[in-house]
């Protein structure tokens, strides 16, 4: 996973134990990750004819969502790492 932006490095210290291969790529937060991520997952709804609702629900967790939503993203990662490590792969 790569992470940038100013509490890059404070997540490396948070994570190494997860197993979780971390990548530091920058102190400037980088928007492409996220875009990209959307745009998978809308590649993948697409080819199981959902598109339209995950665009939906991307556009309503953006509504809804705060920085400190994103925090307690990060945090609950770092809790639930083996549970999110499973996730991923699925």
């Amino acid at each position: 996973m790569n992470i940038a932006g100013a509490g890059a490095m404070k997540l490396l210290e948070l994570l190494p134990p997860s197993g979780l291969h971390l990548e530091h790529l920058s102190e400037v937060a980088v928007a492409k990750g996220m875009a990209s991520v959307i745009t998978d997952s809308l590649w993948a709804a697409e080819s199981m004819g959902l598109q339209n609702w995950a665009h939906e629900e991307i556009l309503e967790q953006f509504a809804s969502h705060t920085a400190e939503t994103a925090k307690q993203y990060l945090s609950g990662t770092a809790q639930h790492v083996k549970r999110r490590q499973i996730e991923m792969m699925c």
